[in-house]
């Protein structure tokens, strides 16, 4: 989910980037993701206040019941999937654990 920019990041031969910086590079033709990487990103990097990648997690997670995977993936793949999930998100790194995000 979160991947798929990345994975079009990489065959359009852009550095790996979030969504977010993606978004911001096609729509104004320039790379401000850098900057933003280097002077808000970085700082709060694998510590408790990185909320940007709870928050990615825990949209991940709850994704999984949108109509759209509904559709394409089959129930059991999408409940061990989010029970695998459920699982690994606490264990991740501070900033990717998201205390209380899966509620």
């Amino acid at each position: 989910m979160r991947n798929e920019w990345t994975e079009v990041a990489q065959v359009a031969d852009v550095p790996c980037v979030d969504g977010l910086g993606f978004r911001l590079l096609i729509t104004t033709g320039s790379d401000r993701y850098r900057r933003y990487k280097a002077n808000v990103d970085r700082r709060s990097y694998l510590n408790s206040n990185c909320l940007e990648e709870s928050l990615a997690n825990a949209e991940s997670y709850r994704r999984l019941r949108e109509l759209r995977y509904a559709q394409r993936v089959a129930k059991p793949i999408r409940q061990g999937l989010r029970h695998f999930l459920r699982a690994s998100i606490p264990a991740q790194p501070p900033g990717y654990a998201g205390d209380g995000l899966l509620c």
